[in-house]
């Protein structure tokens, strides 16, 4: 659960176990797992939640989730909220996190993940996705006359550009 107050935003989780509310967050290492009594699972290290700007305005705090698919990770990632350049990190256990694309112009998006390839987009006034393969690195980027949004079913790759959905063909 998130609680919002008027200088900041608390997460907290209920015990199952116990019926308490727990409300310190296990950290950066850890992230939501309904499937386990504990609710949360460990991350593999150096995998890390990435920090995103506090809805309050006031600062950064952990995000609630983080896009993984087997060893591999993506997020954005936000170091304050004044002029906030985004960085779109690349993930993998036992690795040094890898920067992808600084975002200082544009609005990067939250990334999407496959065992495949790592997505995102980049919005200004017009939308550009933004492709990279994980086993060879390479990079495939295409643009729209609007802001786009990646989405992923499965480990097939949408966009939703202006109230559509538009599949993209890899």
């Amino acid at each position: 659960m998130r609680f919002f107050s008027y200088h900041s935003t608390t997460v907290a989780w209920i015990s199952r176990r116990t019926g308490r509310l727990v409300s310190d967050d296990p950290g950066a290492s850890f992230v939501p797992d309904l499937d386990r009594a504990a609710l949360m699972r460990p991350l593999c290290s150096p995998v890390e939640r990435p920090t995103v700007p506090d809805t309050s305005g006031l600062g950064v705090v952990l995000a609630d989730e983080l896009a993984r698919a087997g060893p591999w990770a993506a997020g954005t990632r936000y170091a304050d909220i004044e002029a906030p350049p985004g960085v779109v990190q690349l993930q993998h256990c036992g690795r040094a996190p890898r920067t992808l694309r600084i975002c200082r112009h544009v609005q990067c998006s939250d990334p999407v993940i496959t065992r495949d390839f790592v997505a995102w987009t980049e919005n200004d006034r017009r939308g550009r996705l933004v492709v990279r393969s994980l086993a060879t690195g390479r990079v495939r980027s295409a643009s729209r006359p609007a802001p786009l949004t990646p989405l992923l079913a499965g480990r097939r790759l949408y966009v939703a550009e202006a109230g559509r959905l538009l599949r993209v063909a890899l």
